[in-house]
Formats: structure tokens, C-alpha cells, sequence
């Protein structure tokens, strides 16, 4: 019989050897000598050069040039490479799980946090997982305004009446929306003045837009009396905001925290006080206070050139509404509102 030279034979067993039918022992894995080490390196600065024009011009890349670069990358792929396809995503996602590492549950650690008064308790995490513990917290949506209610009235002024009436009944007995019932019924009475407007609108008479006009400005600034009251109740209550937002039929936003400076009003560090601050105003611009007990009636408070000021003499554990707009001369701004329970 004929020796057979040395490395011819087959090794049996081992992944990727091949039996002399020419089937592949292994699944998935090529030989040494099937791997053609040129085309690895060639399919290596392919897949390299396809990242880098996807991460600068994918964004202006048309559908079937990103759907050719794909089946490029899948056909100048090796022989015995992978048997799964190629798919950018979950290549990304790949490196990401290989660099960041997360050994504990966020939301253990953070309960626990609750718990003992300190979220950053070096005795349960280590630096490494400290630092990926600050990845986390910097791509959290902040909890100040991030879930804010907003209303998107109709263009219509039918439509709107109709919308204000369907929020204003949505908010009259709600316990998530407490809003006296007085001034539901005043608010109800604005929407009767509306609906008499645009019906007196349809004769097309003389003087009845302007009119029409101004009931809609009231109504409108009921709608955000009562919103400001959602807001408040969806700002202490985090988990349930969406909720609370939406029983009173207001529309809801997320947004990133980062905008313009809102308009805000907090409990002062004496009792019956309270700090109210907003955006800034032009230098020709004045900043007008408001406030009132029943969300219908308010009260000037003294205007200031400063975008805050200080509210005094307030009853405590008592519910007061604010609201705040920039007058430049003639020129007046929207009125902002905010909600706030006075501490003792």
C-alpha cells in the first residue's frame, strides 16, 4: 500500500476538516486551508470603508444605494466567514455589548438608593460600573417638564369651541384635576359666550369677529388655567403623569428639559411665600404678575423688569393660580400659567 504524504489525510472530528466525500466536519468554520487570508483582509477594509461612508453620508444616501452597499458586503464576504447575513445594525449592536457592560438591574439599584437616601452608593457598584452607571443618567430624559401637557386647538373656531367644552367637562369632577366646581361653571359660561359669538358670526354682521376673537382668547386661557392644574399634578406624581394628563383630554409632549427657562413658581423658604420665575424679556420689556385664588379672577401683582419675584402674604395649604406675559409697549405677550399648593 502507498504512505500517504503527511497532511493529506483528514483529521477526523475537528472542526472545519473535511472527510474525503469533500463534506466539512466542522459548522460554519473553514479550514486553514480554505481560508483565503487576502480575501479576509480585502472583506475587512470593505465592511471598514462601508462603516465610515454610512456614519458621514448616510443620512443623504437614497434606499437602494444603502441596499447595494448591503449586498456588496454580502457577496465579497468569504468563504466560510459566517452564515449569517450581514446586518449593520446588529453589528453596532454587537461592539456596543462588548464595550459596555452592565452587571447590575438600574432600577434595583436605584429603589435600593431610595431606600438609604443616596443614589451614588459606592458599597454596591465599583468604578467601572460607576461609570457606566453616568452613561445611563446622561441619556435619562430629566424629570423637571420632560412630560408636559399641551393643547392643539382646531383651526376652526366651531371645532375649537367644541374641543374647549369636551376638555372643560373632561375636567369638571376629576379627582386627578381638582378644579373647583364654581369655576368649572364659569368656565362653562365663557364657552356659552363663544358659541353665541360664532353663531352671531355666520350673519356675517358687522363687528362680531372681533368679538368672536376675544371669547376665544378667554376660553383659551381657561383651557390653560385647567391644564396648568394637570401639569401640577402630573409634576408630582411622575409614574401616573400620562395619566393624569390625558383624563383631563389635554394632548401630551416629551421634551428633552433643555429648552428655554418655562415659567415656574415654587413655595419661598418663609411660609406663605412663593418664588415665580420666567423666561427673559426684551430690554424694553416689562414682566406682569398675576395671581387668583379661583383661576378666574386674578390679581396684579407689581410688575417688574426682572424675569422673577417673590409673592408674599399667601394662605397656607391653599391652591393658588399664576400666570405670567411680557408687555413691550403696546405689544402683549401670551399669558403663562402655572399651578401651586402653598406650604405652611
Amino acid at each position: 500500500m502507498l504512505k500517504q504524504e503527511k497532511g493529506s489525510s483528514p483529521q477526523r472530528g475537528k472542526p472545519g476538516s473535511q472527510s474525503a466525500t469533500g463534506k466539512q466536519g466542522g459548522k460554519g468554520v473553514a479550514t486553514g486551508n480554505d481560508t483565503n487570508q487576502n480575501g479576509v483582509f480585502q472583506y475587512a477594509l470593505i465592511r471598514l470603508s462601508v462603516a465610515i461612508l454610512l456614519f458621514f453620508c448616510g443620512k443623504f444616501m437614497r434606499l437602494k444605494t444603502f441596499y447595494a452597499l448591503k449586498q456588496l458586503l454580502n457577496q465579497s464576504r468569504p468563504k466560510g466567514w459566517t452564515k449569517k447575513r450581514f446586518s449593520f445594525l446588529s453589528y453596532v449592536k454587537r461592539i456596543l455589548s462588548k464595550t459596555l457592560a452592565f452587571p447590575f438591574t438600574f432600577w434595583d439599584v436605584y429603589e435600593g438608593s431610595k431606600k438609604t437616601g443616596v443614589l451614588f452608593d459606592m458599597n454596591r457598584i465599583d468604578d467601572y460600573q460607576m461609570q457606566n452607571f453616568g452613561y445611563m443618567l446622561m441619556s435619562m430624559p430629566l424629570a423637571s417638564h420632560v412630560i408636559t401637557a399641551v393643547i392643539k386647538p382646531p383651526r376652526s373656531y366651531a371645532d375649537k369651541a367644541i374641543i374647549a367644552r369636551s376638555i372643560t367637562v373632561a375636567c369638571s369632577g376629576n379627582i386627578r384635576i381638582p378644579i373647583p366646581a364654581l369655576t368649572i361653571t364659569a368656565y362653562l359660561l365663557a364657552l356659552d359666550d363663544l358659541d353665541a359669538a360664532i353663531l352671531a358670526c355666520k350673519t356675517r354682521t358687522l363687528g362680531t369677529v372681533p368679538i368672536r376673537n376675544a371669547d376665544w382668547i378667554i376660553v383659551y386661557n381657561n383651557l390653560k388655567a385647567m391644564m396648568a392644574v394637570a401639569q401640577a399634578g402630573a409634576n408630582s406624581d411622575q409614574s401616573q403623569a400620562i395619566a393624569i394628563i390625558e383624563s383631563g383630554l389635554f394632548k401630551v409632549k416629551m421634551v428633552s428639559g433643555h429648552g428655554k427657562r418655562l415659567f415656574t413658581a415654587v413655595n419661598g423658604a418663609d411660609a406663605g411665600t412663593a418664588n415665580l420665575s420666567a423666561s427673559g424679556a426684551p430690554s424694553t420689556g416689562m414682566h406682569q404678575w398675576q395671581q387668583s385664588l379661583d383661576g378666574i379672577i386674578y390679581k396684579e401683582l407689581q410688575d417688574t423688569r426682572l424675569s422673577k419675584t417673590t409673592v408674599i402674604g399667601l394662605i397656607p395649604v391653599s391652591k393658588v393660580w399664576f400666570r405670567h406675559r411680557i408687555v413691550d409697549g403696546n405689544v402683549f405677550g401670551a399669558w403663562e400659567y402655572y399651578y401651586l399648593v402653598v406650604t405652611g
